[in-house]
């Protein structure tokens, strides 16, 4: 084990309040399944089981808000009573 300076002690891992988006090319990163591979899951260090979201995207029919440079959605994670509204 490495020496500690008296007084001090180690920090964990901090978890992020954001979320990073990246396009990858499916038949790259998903199985014939369309599950991730494991290099990808080892990768980026992710949890072995997943959590569903489901997405509802609010706008009108000749979709106004989208043309106004804006997105609005509702958002709900699996085994969870609240619904997150978010936009951009």
């Amino acid at each position: 084990m490495p020496d500690v300076v008296p007084g001090t002690q180690t920090v964990p891992n901090l978890k992020p309040d954001y979320e990073v988006r990246l396009l990858l090319n499916p038949s790259a990163v998903l199985s014939p399944q369309y599950e991730l591979t494991g290099n990808v899951i080892s990768s980026f260090d992710m949890p072995p089981t997943v959590i569903k979201m489901n997405v509802q995207f609010l706008d009108t029919s000749s979709k106004e808000l989208y043309t106004a440079d804006w997105s609005a959605r509702i958002r709900k994670m699996e085994n969870e009573d609240d619904f997150e509204l978010t936009y951009k």
